[in-house]
């Protein structure tokens, strides 16, 4: 590979569940040797995902990576020894408002915190969902006054999908100063610090490993590439063609959307606080991504 073809991608930060696991939570062999082509090519690559770095030991060990990866969406860096290299925690008070008002509610209220999944109500919603999907099992505790000065996450899990998109709409004003909330699946409404994002630590991470990023034209890069500009609670992804057959194994470089390689043909979607939309400034820097791909680098993982 030309010197020229290296400068393009010297870093790729991706998402996991959805994007590198299947939809039973395994890694593909396709995705594990294209992950080790672009290791072999000078490429840094490492994950990004809401889950605890606990819940991540698997892929990154099958990955075998060997660099900073980021959990809890970004409140949390954690250095290949498993020390941590960056923290974004809920201000106190932002953590007691938000479980004061979850208590009032009927929802399954959880908190991460030491590298712990800590709950109330071992009987509540999707538990068993969660402990499946993390791979570990939970530590139940009467109240979780004596962690509210190093929480990561906390999560309000709930049958009732209205009643989560209320409680989003409620409590945001509330702690806007310090932390955001926003439902992260359907049934699940999360809160972490306002700095615990991607964007944030895509640039921790460029910095750590002296990859510059690139510069930020308004409207292009900062609030495209690395972060929507919709607002909190974006969730954007490409539909998928429906025949998958020559998929690429490897995802794009955004850890916050799902894409194969080759773009779909397919429209996008953007839903920011709940309402669709048909656009996002994002897609400008998804399709200037593309153009600058060389065609080695569209070929990675093969056919």
């Amino acid at each position: 590979m030309s010197d020229s073809t290296q400068l393009l991608i010297r870093f790729l930060l991706s998402d996991i569940d959805g994007t590198l696991l299947r939809p039973d939570h395994s890694l593909s062999q396709a995705n594990i040797d294209a992950v080790r082509q672009l290791r072999e090519s000078g490429i840094h690559f490492t994950i990004a995902s809401s889950r605890p770095p606990r819940a991540m030991r698997q892929q990154i060990e099958a990955l075998g990576i060997d660099l900073p990866t980021v959990a809890f969406n970004g409140a949390n860096i954690i250095r290949p020894d498993g020390t941590l290299l960056k923290a974004h925690r809920i201000a106190p008070e932002a953590a007691r408002t938000s479980l004061e008002l979850f208590a009032a509610e009927r929802v399954s209220v959880w908190v991460f915190a030491d590298d712990q999944w800590l709950l109330l109500d071992p009987q509540g919603d999707y538990v068993e969902h969660e402990r499946n999907t993390l791979g570990y099992d939970f530590v139940q505790v009467n109240d979780f006054d004596g962690y509210m000065d190093r929480i990561d996450k906390i999560v309000a899990a709930s049958k009732d999908f209205e009643l989560l998109k209320r409680l989003e709409v409620q409590l945001n004003p509330l702690i806007k100063e310090s932390a955001r909330a926003a439902r992260s699946q359907s049934y699940y409404l999360d809160v972490t610090a306002l700095d615990a994002n991607k964007g944030t630590a895509l640039e921790t991470l460029s910095e750590e490993l002296g990859v510059a990023l690139p510069i930020r034209r308004p409207s292009v890069m900062r609030g495209t590439m690395w972060r929507c500009s919709c607002g909190p609670g974006c969730r954007l992804q490409w539909v998928r063609q429906k025949q998958q057959s020559r998929a690429k194994p490897i995802t794009s470089p955004g850890a916050t959307w799902r894409t194969d390689w080759r773009r779909p043909s397919s429209a996008t979607s953007c839903r920011a606080d709940g309402m669709p939309r048909m656009t996002c400034r994002r897609e400008l820097a998804q399709d200037a991504f593309h153009a600058s791909l060389s065609p080695w680098q569209r070929s990675v993982g093969g056919s």
